[in-house]
């Protein structure tokens, strides 16, 4: 019973280690693929933690405006190089 009660532990341990680990490689590889939702996100959740409600919408309310208007001169740019959007 000893043993098997030890196998179990074993497995689950093992388990729980690669369901962590996969988790790990997916944040990992999402940042590489998104580094500015990473920031925002990183960006949303401090504020949220140093502010609660207030923080969280007003950091959110910054990330809209600022994003819009970085989006906006990006796609000017784009418009005066290429002649398109």
């Amino acid at each position: 019973m000893m043993i098997l009660l030890a196998v179990i532990g074993i497995v689950g341990t093992l388990f729980v280690f690669g369901v962590a680990f996969n988790f790990l490689l997916a944040i990992i590889s999402f940042t590489i693929r998104y580094p500015l939702h990473v920031v925002a996100g990183v960006w949303l959740v401090s504020q949220t933690i140093t502010d609660g409600a207030y923080g969280f919408f007003r950091a959110l309310f910054e990330l809209l405006i600022f994003g819009g208007i970085l989006i906006g001169i990006a796609k000017l740019v784009a418009y005066f190089i290429r002649g398109k959007d």
